[in-house]
């Protein structure tokens, strides 16, 4: 696309991680400017991916062996069938032009050599780049084909292109053609050893040949003149070439090439890349080999060369593994090498620990986010990789490395079960009976098996899938779409679970598989909602906006047996569904929930839910109930009545919708638009879990057949949950509030989903004790000095005291008027400070009246505690910050002027309290005098977007300053002398936080969705991606002890302790 861009005189900068949608636009706008008409060539297309791609406003020729490629845009095309073979006229043509004369011209005896070419236009230009020098001569073309009639000659041609006595013909021209160039044969005789159809470049064969780059092409143009390979130029440099070799020519050279001879011509390439990438200290750098073809393929020459200690030895290398991963930017290229050549291995080695710790880390592995043994050093303790990296982590030094101290199963599993696809904007997604199949579908419809294998993609949709449904036994899956049908597809398996090397390499398509719906259901007029089969599979219900349908399937065809209308015109359908028993259906329009009987089709009951609309339903497994979700509650309404509404609570937090509900004979499963899957137990109507782990909503929720496996899905993840042990103790689900302290020993005190607080000890985290749950969100909290307090705000203001040794809560008067932002204890002494979204902070000490400080004019975000004098600085929503003295509330100095009325969102002290730094939603970040409120620097990112400034902090030393920024960026400023920004890195999210150690090393950290730790020299040392750091979206809240030691972190609801290897 780049290169079709250049030709088409592009004047604008590319860059190789433009994305193929923002090339696709570039090259839409190029075509719009041209005034002629264009027509785009797109040869041999294997993939729908690359229509789709090029799809760019005109007219475009499309060649290809696999006709589903073009099934999306089957409406809009003419198909041409195209014959194979070239004709004798066509053949004789083409020598023609090779010796430069005319076909009439020809010798006669030509006409001999033509009908042997059996129609292959390769084997023509095979024999016209030999016979170049012949010309007119019938003496040179008779000897030629004399040559031909020759009895000795190769014998095995792929049966695809010929069978019987024309094998031999082709045999022997090829082998007649390659004699001229004896001395290049041996050379050429290298491409057997090499994967097919994969472009082997200039740099390969250098270090195969021990030449040099001209010498290297001196060959191989040669072997290019005579046809036996094709040229390819590299995008990246002119001057370099890849080349690939026909395979029937290679195969018609495989009779004298035998075994032996193949394994000391993959042994004399191996060992010369293990040479290469051999450092002195006997460890592995892949990266030294040329980018391309030996990173991808070096598990398939060690394997053919016989070398499988060293591919086991390699394959279990963490740091091999990193970097292949990296080269090759896709992680199938190794877990197939893990199935390939899987009796390498032992059985102790555990390739399934391996394989699943990839397909869990590889967004961070191929763009090299973390180092991989950081990530590994998060694996299960039990686990094999764990163990390695442990090892490397313990003996490294070198690089810093953190331990995750308080891992638990429960969470581990999580991650475990956690599934990312490969699907953009995931519409919905569903599981079979027994969770052995999952099916998902957006712009198109994919299943897999739970451990991720893929099944053939279901084709025959021409918009958006919008729903899916699997029958009883899973060999069926109904799909609705935006393009007014319903379609059945017949699950097969895949044929890409076995096979040889190269076809799972290349991800070749099989020509054979069809993969067309076997029933379209076409009676809608507008996009279908949703569908579903009937208990006995022999019926399906759809709906869309208007109308209801439930039709039967016959083996071809489909018959409607029905057609429902809402009750009101103005409010349309938006789900439908059978109960278990099959006797009854329903469908939901706005707040009401209609329910059909099957067999009379009569109308039986109309549930009204008032003003509430619903989401979606389910029926109860007895069938008595019809279960509804609205806003964030459930209710459970009688069936036969429609009456009897109960209203069941969803659990304290009310700042999501629910969005999908599944029941069994325990259990009520919601999904929520914050990303949860809540479970409420249907004995007790308690909340029993919160299940998180999307960072989307959750479009869908199941239980499988046998109760043991609860699915969730969102538009970008599945997770299919261990549901075995759920049970009336709720699994802990941290929030973003979090305090910790550490004298001789780490106590945290954290908010949970229940707005309980909990108190841990030790770096296991053992649960000590916990508050009593409060009906209001709390959003704030902090550990006293000496850890024997739990002070805590909620979002309606209160301020409360929890004794950790009494376990009792004491609510502190007078109460804020609106939500605590930010509590902060003293140094000093018992001091409390809170700030509030009333404009206004409180500070409290023992036996005293609260002193009230009155002054900002918008919510107050946090404050910062002078440690020399009696005072505290704030900042605001208002766009100032304030000094105050903290004796007598006094206000000492505004800095009302700077940052208008934007958000002053962090403010922090220098260390020798000379200074005041405040951070803004301005994107500047102002460095005040803190005794006379003089403005001393402004600093603020050139040329850069999205730049509003998160939080900033000083240094202990007061030389420089280090901000966080929306955008991710990291910037240190100077404060003295030059004012020149340096951008340390781009996180993936928001700065949040950072922190400086107290020790004389410098080193300071940086928290986004993951952790950056920096050097005094602002080197990077380490990033520590954490599990759920692509598991939501909650900001993440963290502690740090003085030296970096140990770090607590509260990241989308998990809460981790981490400790470094010493």
């Amino acid at each position: 696309m780049r290169r079709l861009l250049k030709m088409m005189g592009f004047e604008g900068e590319l860059h190789p991680k433009d994305a193929i949608y923002d090339l696709t636009l570039m090259l839409k706008k190029e075509v719009t400017k041209k005034t002629g008409k264009m027509l785009l060539v797109l040869d041999d297309v294997w993939y729908e991916k690359t229509i789709k791609a090029f799809d760019i406003g005109c007219p475009i020729l499309v060649t290809t062996k696999n006709k589903n490629t073009m099934m999306r845009v089957s409406s809009f095309c003419t198909d041409i069938k195209c014959i194979d073979d070239f004709g004798v006229n066509e053949i004789k043509e083409l020598l023609a032009k090779y010796v430069k004369c005319e076909p009439h011209n020809l010798p006669e005896v030509v006409q001999n050599v033509v009908f042997m070419c059996k129609g292959s236009p390769l084997v023509a230009s095979l024999i016209g780049g030999k016979m170049a020098h012949a010309g007119e001569s019938e003496e040179a073309w008779k000897s030629f084909y004399d040559k031909l009639q020759s009895p000795n000659g190769m014998d095995t041609v792929r049966k695809r292109y010929c069978s019987g006595d024309s094998e031999k013909d082709l045999s022997r021209i090829v082998d007649l053609c390659i004699e001229p160039i004896e001395k290049y044969k041996e050379y050429y005789l290298d491409f057997l050893i090499f994967v097919k159809d994969i472009p082997v470049p200039n740099n390969v064969l250098e270090i195969l040949w021990d030449k040099e780059n001209f010498e290297v092409q001196e060959i191989m143009f040669e072997l290019y003149h005579r046809c036996f390979v094709q040229l390819e130029r590299s995008e990246d440099d002119d001057n370099s070439y890849s080349y690939v070799s026909h395979d029937l020519y290679l195969d018609t050279l495989q009779v004298e090439f035998k075994d032996d001879e193949k394994l000391k011509r993959h042994k004399k390439l191996v060992d010369k890349v293990l040479k290469l990438i051999k450092k002195k200290d006997g460890t592995i750098d892949l990266t030294q080999l040329p980018k391309g073809y030996l990173p991808y393929t070096i598990g398939y020459h060690l394997f053919y060369a016989h070398e499988h200690q060293m591919l086991r030895k390699l394959y279990l290398n963490l740091y091999f593994i990193e970097q292949k991963i990296y080269l090759t930017k896709d992680v199938r290229d190794i877990l197939y090498d893990y199935d390939n050549y899987r009796n390498c291995f032992n059985e102790d080695d555990d390739v399934e620990a391996y394989k699943s710790f990839i397909q869990r880390n590889y967004a961070a592995l191929a763009q090299k986010k973390s180092d991989i043994v950081q990530l590994a050093l998060f694996e299960p303790a039990n686990s094999v990789v764990y163990k390695v990296a442990r090892k490397i982590a313990i003996k490294s030094t070198d690089k810093i490395y953190y331990d995750w101290c308080n891992k638990d199963q429960s969470t581990m599993q999580l991650f475990l079960d956690f599934k990312s696809t490969n699907f953009e904007n995931m519409k919905h997604a569903v599981i079979n009976t027994d969770a052995s199949l999952i099916a998902v579908v957006g712009h198109h419809a994919k299943v897999y098996k739970t451990d991720g294998q893929p099944l053939p993609e279901l084709h025959g949709h021409t918009d958006v899938i919008n729903y899916c449904s699997f029958n009883s036994d899973g060999s069926r899956l109904a799909t609705a779409s935006e393009d007014n049908t319903v379609k059945v597809f017949k699950i097969v398996e895949s044929l890409t679970s076995s096979g040889n090397y190269t076809g799972k390499r290349l991800s070749a398509p099989t020509l054979d598989v069809k993969d067309d719906a076997v029933i379209t259901f076409k009676e809608h007029e507008s996009p279908v909602i949703c569908c579903a089969f009937s208990p006995d599979d022999e019926y399906i219900i759809s709906c869309d906006i208007e109308y209801t349908y439930v039709w039967q399937i016959n083996p071809q065809n489909w018959f409607n047996r029905c057609k429902k209308q809402p009750p009101n015109p103005k409010t349309p359908f938006n789900f439908c569904c059978f109960n278990n028993n099959g006797d009854l259906f329903a469908a939901a329009s706005y707040n009401t929930i209609q329910v059909w009987d099957f067999e009379t089709e009569i109308l039986k009951t109309t549930i009204n839910y008032g003003d509430f609309n619903i989401n979606r339903f389910c029926f109860s497994p007895d069938d008595a109930k019809v279960l509804s979700i609205s806003d964030n509650f459930v209710t459970e309404c009688d069936v036969k009545s429609g009456n009897d509404k109960l209203v069941i609570s969803t659990g304290p937090k009310k700042d999501y919708v629910l969005c999908s509900i599944c029941v069994n004979d325990s259990y009520i499963a919601c999904g929520t638009t914050k990303g949860s899957v809540i479970v409420i137990s249907r004995e007790t109507k308690t909340v029993v879990k919160n299940l998180r782990g999307h960072n989307r909503d959750v479009v869908n929720v199941a239980f499988s057949k046998d109760g043991k496996r609860l699915f969730s899905a969102s538009s970008k993840a599945y997770i299919l949950h261990d549901a075995s042990h759920l049970t009336n103790s709720p699994l802990v689900s941290f929030e973003g509030t979090m305090s910790a302290h550490m004298d001789k020993e780490l106590v945290v005190a954290a908010s949970n989903y229940f707005n309980c607080v909990e108190v841990r000890k030790g770096l296991e985290g053992e649960l000590d004790t916990s508050s009593e749950p409060e009906a209001n969100e709390i959003t704030a909290c902090t550990l006293s000095n000496d850890c024997s307090k739990v002070f805590y705000g909620t979002k309606n203001g209160d301020v409360k005291v929890f004794n950790i040794v009494t376990k009792e809560s004491v609510k502190l008067l007078p109460k804020h008027k609106g939500k605590v932002n930010y509590i902060l204890a003293s140094k000093h002494d018992s001091t409390l400070f809170t700030c509030s979204e009333d404009n206004t902070i409180h500070i409290r000490r023992e036996n005293q009246e609260t002193l009230i400080l009155k002054g900002h004019t918008q919510s107050v975000l946090m404050c910062v505690e002078f440690q020399k004098s009696k005072k505290l600085v704030s900042c605001s929503k208002d766009g100032s910050l304030r000094v105050w003295n903290t004796e007598t509330g006094e206000l000492i100095l505004p800095i009302t002027e700077g940052h208008g009325n934007q958000d002053v969102r962090f403010c922090d002290l220098s260390r020798d309290e000379d200074l005041l730094a405040s951070a803004s939603a301005d994107e500047t970040i102002k460095i005040w005098s803190s005794c006379n409120g003089e403005l001393k620097k402004t600093f603020k990112v050139k040329n850069v977007v999205n730049s509003a400034v998160r939080c900033c902090r000083f240094s202990p030393v007061n030389k420089i300053l280090v901000s966080g920024h929306d955008n991710g960026n990291l910037v240190l400023w100077h404060l003295q002398g030059s004012q020149e920004e340096e951008i340390l890195a781009t996180h993936d999210s928001v700065v949040y936080d950072i922190r400086f150690s107290d020790d004389k090393s410098g080193q300071f950290l940086s928290l986004s969705s993951g952790i950056k730790l920096w050097s005094g020299s602002a080197q990077l040392l380490q990033t520590i991606i954490l599990p759920s750091s692509y598991m939501g979206v909650d900001p993440p809240c963290l502690w740090s002890s003085p030296d970096f030691r140990v770090m607590v972190v509260v990241h989308n609801s998990v809460l981790y302790i981490l400790k470094k290897f010493e």
